[in-house]
C-alpha cells in the first residue's frame, strides 16, 4: 500500500510539473519604453516648445521631452509665431535628437543693413502691431486677429522696407477699421489713417486675409506702426552699395514661407493634409509671380491656397527669376 502511494505521489508531481512547463507560463512581455527626445536650439530665452500644436513648456538647449512612437511635429514658438519647425517619425525605445534652429545666431535678431565694424550702429526699419479695439462680436474674434496679424508682421515689414527704399521718410500708423462677415471672411478693411499707399495696401491685405470662425460677425479696429531705421551718431559718409545675391538664401526662402503658412492653413479648417506650392519669385522686386497649387484639394481651397502663397515676399536678388517648392501641412 505504501509503494501504491509513493508512485501516485510520483506520478502528481510529474504532472503538475508539466502544467507548469516553462512551454506553458504566459509569456514575459518587457514595458515598451517611449522615445526620449533631447531638443538642440540656439534660440534665447522666451521662446516656447511645441508638440504637435500642445504647448510642452520653456524651450531650452539640451530640454527633453517624452513622446509616443509615431509621427510628430517639434515648433520653437515666440508670441505665437513660429520660429523654428522639424517633423520627425519616432520608434519606441529609441533616443532622437530634434534641431529647432533659426538661421540667425543665438541671441541675435535679423538686422537690415547691418553695418561694418567700426561704423555707427544702425537699427532696421520695425513694424508694430497695435492694440485690437473690439467694437462688435464675439470676444475670440480679438485674440484670433492678433495670433494671424502676428505671423503676418514680417511680409509686411518686407512690403515697408522696399517702399523706404525709395520714400525713405514714410513712417508713421496705419490704422484700420475692419468689419466681419458671418461666414468667418473679412467684409471690409477700411484704412482710416494712413503712411504711404504701398504701405497702406500691404497692411489693408493682410487683414483682408484674415478668417475667423463662423458667428454673428464682427467689427474690430486696429493699427500697425511704421518706423525706418536710424543711425546712431551716423558720420556724414556715403554708404558704399552692396552687391546685390543673386538668389535668396534658405533662411530667407523659409522666412517668407512661414510667414504666408498661418493664411494657408486657414484655407482648410475642416480637412487635414499637405499642399504643395510651386512658388516663382521675381528678382526685381522679390515678389511672386506665380504659386500654382498641387494635391487633391477642392477648387475653392486650391484658389485661398494660391492667394495666401502670392503674398510672400523677398528681398530682391540679382537672378531674373527664382523657383521652390514648398509643402504646406493643411
Amino acid at each position: 500500500m505504501l509503494r501504491v502511494c509513493l508512485l501516485l505521489s510520483v506520478l502528481f508531481l510529474v504532472g503538475c510539473d508539466r502544467l507548469l512547463g516553462a512551454d506553458d507560463a504566459p509569456p514575459v512581455v518587457a514595458p515598451v519604453a517611449p522615445p526620449q527626445v533631447t531638443i538642440a536650439t540656439n534660440l534665447r530665452q522666451g521662446a516656447t516648445l511645441y508638440v504637435d500644436g500642445q504647448d510642452r513648456g520653456a524651450l531650452t538647449n539640451g530640454g527633453r521631452v517624452t513622446v509616443g512612437p509615431g509621427a510628430h511635429v517639434f515648433e520653437a514658438r515666440r508670441d505665437d509665431e513660429i520660429l523654428a519647425r522639424v517633423e520627425r517619425t519616432l520608434e519606441s525605445g529609441r533616443e532622437a535628437e530634434v534641431r529647432l534652429m533659426t538661421t540667425s545666431p543665438p541671441g541675435a535678431e535679423p538686422v537690415a543693413g547691418a553695418s561694418k565694424p567700426g561704423a555707427a550702429p544702425v537699427t532696421r526699419a520695425t513694424v508694430a502691431l497695435g492694440e485690437i479695439v473690439l467694437e462688435e462680436g464675439r470676444e475670440a474674434m480679438a485674440s484670433e486677429a492678433r495670433r494671424a496679424l502676428r505671423a503676418r508682421v514680417r511680409s509686411i515689414q518686407g512690403c515697408y522696407e522696399r517702399a523706404l527704399s525709395s520714400r525713405p521718410g514714410a513712417r508713421g500708423d496705419v490704422r484700420l477699421l475692419v468689419r466681419v462677415a458671418p461666414t468667418g471672411t473679412v467684409r471690409s478693411a477700411e484704412v482710416v489713417e494712413g503712411v504711404d499707399s504701398e504701405v497702406d495696401a500691404c497692411a489693408r491685405d493682410a487683414v483682408r486675409r484674415l478668417r475667423f470662425a463662423r458667428s454673428d460677425g464682427g467689427r474690430f479696429r486696429t493699427s500697425f506702426s511704421f518706423n525706418p531705421p536710424s543711425v546712431e551718431a551716423a558720420p556724414s559718409v556715403e554708404a558704399a552699395p552692396s552687391a546685390a545675391r543673386p538668389t535668396p538664401s534658405r533662411g530667407e526662402v523659409v522666412g517668407a514661407m512661414r510667414a504666408v503658412e498661418p493664411l494657408v492653413r486657414a484655407c482648410s479648417p475642416g480637412r487635414h493634409g499637405t499642399a504643395s506650392v510651386r512658388f516663382t519669385f521675381r528678382g526685381s522686386d522679390g515678389a511672386v509671380e506665380s504659386a500654382p497649387v498641387s494635391g487633391d484639394w477642392p477648387a475653392e481651397v486650391v484658389a485661398c491656397v494660391e492667394r495666401a502663397a502670392m503674398t510672400a515676399r523677398l528681398a530682391p536678388f540679382s537672378r531674373e527669376r527664382f523657383a521652390v517648392s514648398y509643402p504646406f501641412r493643411l
